[in-house]
Parts: structure tokens; sequence; C-alpha cells
């Protein structure tokens, strides 16, 4: 991508996650390993005098997330957002699964906000099932909660389609 540096996950395990940072973003990214099975790229990022953490997650679909990265009740200028695969009928499935039972937990007990609800743009196709979903979460900390704006973008040739978060 023109105009960003890519950070890619290095982990031994690593299922392929990539963080970018637009060049004229002061902003390092360091991997997260706390929560393995599950991929943490953490970046720290510089705009306009404000410090953000933004944490790119990838959760498998078997695993249970363990969200002990996410164990303070009160978070700012925090970002974390990924393909999460919880499964919760808050974001349109029929079952829980104890990644959606946790992330729950976290919207509950933090100041953390999940953006996406069952009326959210799926950004997956099971084509197995023929069944649409929403594993990919946006979330933001409480005071960024009215200064965003989030799209589902069109197919760039993955299974999952992007989201676009946009702070102002």
């Amino acid at each position: 991508m023109t105009g960003y540096t890519p950070y890619p996950c290095k982990c031994k395990n690593c299922q392929g996650i990539i963080t970018y940072i637009r060049n004229d973003i002061h902003g390092e990214v360091k991997a997260n390993s706390v929560a393995q099975p599950t991929d943490i790229l953490e970046a720290t990022v510089w705009f306009q005098g404000r410090k953000y953490t933004i944490l790119n997650i990838y959760n498998p679909p078997d695993d249970n997330y363990n969200p002990a990265h996410l164990n303070d009740t009160e978070y700012h200028q925090t970002i974390p957002a990924g393909d999460f695969n919880g499964h919760s009928p808050l974001r349109g499935y029929k079952d829980h699964n104890k990644t959606g039972e946790a992330l729950e937990n976290i919207s509950h007990t933090t100041t953390l906000i999940i953006l996406q609800d069952r009326d959210s743009p799926p950004t997956v196709l099971h084509r197995a099932h023929n069944t649409l979903s929403r594993p990919d979460l946006t979330i933001l900390s409480f005071d960024l909660h009215h200064k965003h704006n989030i799209q589902v973008l069109d197919d760039i040739g993955r299974d999952h389609l992007p989201i676009l978060t946009t702070l102002y």
C-alpha cells in the first residue's frame, strides 16, 4: 500500500496479521504474546499531539479468547479491532461461544464499547453454510465513541471485508 509502512506479525505461530501505519504518522508496533494463540499487534501512534493505542487482533475460530491484555477497567484513546471470532446474539449469531461471552464481559466491565451489533453490515460470507456473520469487530474506548465513523468496504479479494475506522 503506497504511503504506508507495513508491520507484519513475526510471531512463531503467526496467523498472518499485519498493521499498516501511514508514513506521515509517528508510530511503532510490537507483538503482544500475552493471549496466545491469539495474535496481537500493539501499535502506539502519535497523531495531532495525542497518543493512541491500537490493537490488531486475530483470534482463531476454535480458540477461546483470553482478553488478559484488556484487564483494566478504564481505557483512553484505545482501539482494539480485528477478527475475534466471538459468537453472540448481540452481533447476530444464534449462539454464544466463550469468546463472545468474554467480549460481552469486556463491554460490561470496562470503558470499551463494541461498535458492531446485529444490525451492522456483516464482514464474512461462510460459503459452506451460506451464512453472513460479524467476527470482525471495532472496539473503542468511551472517549472516542462519539468521534468516529466505521464503514465496511468492498471486497478486496480476501474472505473478510475490511472495516475502515475513521476518528475525527
